[in-house]
């Protein structure tokens, strides 16, 4: 196989994968380094979804031309075995999750447009993983501009969108279809969202404005957790890469700086009234770690390396492209 060019932590951070540019997957043991087993798949993987104790793994299958229908894999991680495959009779999956213990597999496809009414129709698929048997399916309606403005969480049991004629990001309970969080309108200057996503735990909003800042919501407590300032001379370069609890990030080629709520907003505030700015000084395309709480820089690497967070900011992974290193962050200024 072919060197590293993603890597990925388990949601309970024991095992990570890594893909191969030529169709390629292994499954690492986190506390060991050692490989746990290797596989091939039929072409090239975007993501991997985990169960929490790592020993299932889940992936969509790249898409065939002419086929009407898409395939999930599930496998074991510790033998790369495939134990089923579960078909979804739609190739538009849009989004697409496993429950904590493996044993629910939900996706969202794109149902066919109704003419009269704002949004996009999806539909909710849910499958029983061991038996490869669909258990629940229904038609569901979100009033947002477009179709790839909806983002959902890791089990997909939560979306978030843009309503229509509207700039605050929406978060919708997928089943029931509840409104249980909204963002207010940015303030001028801030800029509309860029990228919304969710945290590794589904429990924060992570919200990249144009402005270079990232916003980190708490969904339960619906308030503004952190706002986060950083530069980078790349479109895509958000701190994608954040620990559950939001301290620890991977910034790709920028200057981060985090303000608590009252002092970003005065800080806005000075900008929009006194014209006042701060310089865009871009740094190399190459990602950087920083403890967020404090601004303090951890560990810059190399352009091109990759990068990858545990759920728990515990540890770090990182691939030269050649060689893959996993850093104890306490440890992370010193040897691995």
């Amino acid at each position: 196989m072919g060197p590293p060019h993603f890597i990925l932590f388990s949601a309970g951070g024991q095992v990570l994968t890594y893909f191969k540019e030529d169709g390629g997957m292994a499954f690492l043991d986190v506390a060991t380094g050692k490989r746990l087993s290797a596989l091939r798949t039929e072409g090239e993987v975007s993501t991997v979804r985990f169960s929490t104790d790592g020993t299932t793994a889940v992936w969509l299958a790249p898409r065939v031309d002419g086929n009407v229908s898409r395939e999930f894999v599930v496998a074991s991680t510790a033998t790369g075995r495939e134990l089923t495959r579960i078909v979804v009779d739609d190739p538009d999956v849009s989004g697409w999750g496993l429950s904590p213990d493996g044993s629910i597999l939900r996706a969202v496809s794109e149902g066919p447009n109704q003419e009269g009414g704002p949004g996009e129709h999806h539909v909710l698929h849910e499958w029983d993983t061991r038996r490869a048997r669909e258990e629940f399916r229904q038609t569901l309606r979100f009033p947002v501009k477009v179709k790839e403005s909806v983002g959902y969480s890791p089990d997909l049991t939560r979306a978030v969108g843009w309503p229509v004629g509207s700039d605050e990001e929406v978060v919708w309970d997928l089943r029931s279809g509840q409104r249980l969080f909204s963002t207010p309108p940015p303030m001028k200057g801030v800029g509309p969202a860029r990228r919304i996503s969710f945290s590794p735990d589904g429990r924060a909003l992570q919200v990249g404005r144009s402005n270079g800042t990232l916003e980190l919501w708490d969904i339960d407590a619906c308030r503004l957790a952190q706002a986060v300032r950083f530069f980078a001379e790349h479109e895509d370069a958000l701190p994608t890469t954040m620990d559950d609890r939001g301290r620890t990030a991977v910034v790709y080629g920028g200057e981060i700086r985090p303000r608590n709520p009252l002092g970003f907003l005065l800080e806005r505030l000075g900008t929009i009234l006194l014209g006042l700015g701060t310089p865009i000084q871009p740094l190399p395309y190459a990602p950087v770690l920083w403890d967020v709480p404090t601004g303090r820089e951890l560990k810059r690497f190399s352009k091109g390396t990759l990068a990858d967070l545990s759920p728990d900011g515990r540890l770090l992974a990182s691939s030269d492209g050649h060689s893959i290193t996993i850093w104890e962050l306490s440890r992370v200024g010193g040897e691995e």
